[in-house]
C-alpha cells in the first residue's frame, strides 16, 4: 500500500506547463536571483514557479494576479514574509501558495473571476493571520496554521487547519450547486459558522471544544430533496458554563431542514439546567423539517433536542447528571461505551482500519488522524478511498487526492 500512495503523489506534482520557468528569491544578493518576491512576481510568466530562500525574512505585501506558485527554495522548510498577501481573481486562475508564513492576512478579491470561469486558490502549509476569501474564488485551504485566527471563504475547501473561528459566507445567490468541504480541523477557541444558501456543505472529522458559545451555528442553507448537507464525525463538545446560546448545534436557518443529515457525531453539552442553554441541538425559525440525527451520542441536561431536531436511530443518549463523556486534548474519545465501534454499520462509515465506524472526529473514512498525524515529505495524500468490497471478476479502484507540502 506504501508504494501505491507514493505513486498516486507523485502523479499529482506534475502540476506545471513544460514552458514555465523557475525563478528564485534570494535577499543576500545572490546572483541570479530577485531580491524580493515583488521584483520575482513582476518578472514572471503564466504558470512560473518562484522559489524564495528561507534565510532571511521579506519585508513587503504581495500581490498575485496571474497563474503562479510560490514555495520555498528547501525543502522541509517556510519562507517567512511580513506582510500582506493579496490574490486577485482573474477567470480560470491557478494559485499555490507552499509553506509561506506571512505576519498578516491573505485576501482573495472577485476581481476578473465569474461563476462559470472561478479561480483557483491553493494555499498549503503555510500561517496567516486570517484568511478570506471573496465570491468565485474557489479557496483550497489545506493544512494550515491560523492559531486562533478566523478563516472566511464561500467556495472551495478546509481541510486539516488549525484556526479560530471558520465562517462560511454568503454568495451571490446564483449557481447553486457546489460542495464546500470542511474537514478534519481543529478549532481553537473558535466555532463554525455556516452563513451560505448557494451551496452545500459537507462537514466531517473536525473537534470544536467550546466553553461559552455554540460549535456549528448554521444561520442560513440551501435546501434540496435530492442533495443532503452532512455532518459526519464532528467532536462538538461544549463543557461552560455561560447562560448564552451553547449548544453544539443551532440553526436558526429560514430553508426547511430536511435535508441536513449528522451522523456519528459527538454532540455534548454540560450546561446544568433544564433550559434552551443546556440543548445538544437547538434549531428555530425554520420553514419547515426538521435536522435528522443517526447514531450520535448525545450528552446534554435531559438530552433536550428542541424543535427542529430528531433523533431517529441507534442514537446514544446520556443525561448530563449520568456517565462522563472523557475526552483527550486532541478530541480522541476515552469512553469505549459511548464512542468506540457504535455508530452507523453501513459500509460507507466505515473506519479506515474496516472497523465499524467510530463516533467522533476520529471515526470513519475522514478520520482526523489524516489530517492531523503527519509525517515529512514532499507530498501529501489524502481522501483514500477504497472500495470495502471486492467481488469476483471485479477491478477495484483506489482514489485518492493529494497535495505538496513545503
Amino acid at each position: 500500500m506504501k508504494k501505491l500512495l507514493a505513486t498516486i503523489a507523485l502523479c499529482s506534482g506534475t502540476l506545471f506547463s513544460a514552458n514555465a520557468a523557475d525563478i528564485y528569491v534570494n535577499n543576500s544578493g545572490q546572483p541570479g536571483t530577485w531580491s524580493t518576491i515583488t521584483l520575482a512576481l513582476a518578472a514572471a510568466a503564466p504558470n512560473d514557479r518562484i522559489f524564495v530562500s528561507p534565510y532571511g525574512a521579506y519585508t513587503e505585501n504581495l500581490t498575485i494576479f496571474q497563474n503562479v506558485t510560490l514555495t520555498s527554495a528547501v525543502s522541509g522548510t517556510s519562507f517567512n514574509v511580513v506582510g500582506t498577501l493579496t490574490i486577485n481573481g482573474a477567470p480560470n486562475m491557478e494559485v499555490r501558495v507552499i509553506g509561506g508564513e506571512f505576519s498578516s492576512s491573505c485576501t482573495a478579491t472577485t476581481g476578473g473571476a465569474t461563476l462559470v470561469n472561478k479561480s483557483d486558490v491553493y494555499l498549503i502549509d503555510s500561517k496567516f493571520s486570517s484568511i478570506t476569501g471573496q465570491d468565485y474564488m474557489r479557496m483550497h485551504v489545506l493544512f494550515c496554521d491560523l492559531g486562533t485566527s478566523s478563516l472566511n471563504i464561500r467556495h472551495g475547501e478546509i481541510r486539516g487547519c488549525q484556526t479560530g473561528q471558520i465562517t462560511i459566507a454568503d454568495g451571490p445567490n446564483a449557481g447553486v450547486g457546489d460542495t464546500l468541504f470542511i474537514v478534519g480541523n481543529v478549532f481553537n477557541s473558535g466555532y463554525l459558522t455556516w452563513s451560505n444558501n448557494d451551496n452545500y456543505f459537507y462537514i466531517a472529522n473536525n473537534y470544536i471544544n467550546q466553553g461559552n458559545t455554540y460549535c456549528l451555528y448554521i444561520t442560513n442553507h440551501h435546501y434540496s430533496s435530492a442533495v443532503n448537507n452532512n455532518i459526519y464525525n464532528n467532536t462538538f463538545s461544549n463543557i461552560g458554563n455561560s447562560t448564552s446560546y451553547r449548544t453544539p448545534i443551532r440553526s436558526v436557518s429560514t430553508s426547511n431542514l430536511d435535508n441536513i443529515y449528522a451522523y456519528n457525531n459527538i454532540l455534548e453539552n454540560r450546561y446544568a439546567s433544564n433550559s434552551d442553554y443546556a440543548r445538544v441541538l437547538y434549531a428555530s425559525g425554520q420553514s419547515g423539517g426538521t435536522i435528522k440525527l443517526y447514531y450520535n451520542y448525545l450528552r446534554g441536561y435531559s438530552n433536550a433536542i428542541t424543535t427542529g431536531g430528531t433523533k431517529v436511530v441507534g442514537n446514544t443518549s446520556v443525561n448530563y447528571t449520568g456517565a462522563n463523556l472523557t475526552l483527550a486534548a486532541d478530541g480522541s474519545c476515552n469512553s469505549a461505551t459511548y464512542c468506540v465501534d457504535q455508530g452507523s454499520p453501513a459500509l460507507q462509515f466505515y473506519d479506515i482500519d474496516l472497523t465499524r465506524n467510530n463516533r467522533g472526529t476520529f471515526g470513519g473514512p475522514y478520520s482526523i488522524d489524516n489530517y492531523t498525524a503527519t509525517g515529512t515529505g514532499s507530498a501529501r495524500v489524502f481522501d483514500l478511498d477504497m472500495p470495502f468490497e471486492i467481488w469476483s471478476g471485479q477491478t477495484p479502484q483506489v482514489k485518492a487526492e493529494s497535495t505538496h507540502t513545503k
